[in-house]
């Protein structure tokens, strides 16, 4: 009679288990495909990469290259905030 009952209960966890595992592996799976496709969580997103990009870009600028860019980004933004 034991024997039965701990068989079944040995049964049912061994079910639990392998659901947790498939659950768990799908988890993972969605938060590997979300980092390739969304490049963060939200710590420093894309724009980390980019900033960087930019400022090594920068770096390589000529004064007159540098202030051209500087005004160019200035226009753009008091552009974007007297809509």
């Amino acid at each position: 009679m034991w024997d039965k009952q701990m068989d079944s209960q040995v049964t049912d966890l061994e079910s639990r288990i392998t659901d947790l595992e498939a659950r768990l592996e799908t988890a993972l799976g969605i938060l590997a495909l979300s980092r390739i496709l969304f490049g963060g969580f939200g710590l420093h997103g894309g724009r980390g990469m980019r900033h960087r990009m930019m400022h090594k870009g920068i770096e390589h600028m000529t004064p007159e290259e540098r202030e051209r860019f500087e005004q160019g980004l200035s226009s753009t933004t008091s552009e974007s905030t007297a809509q």
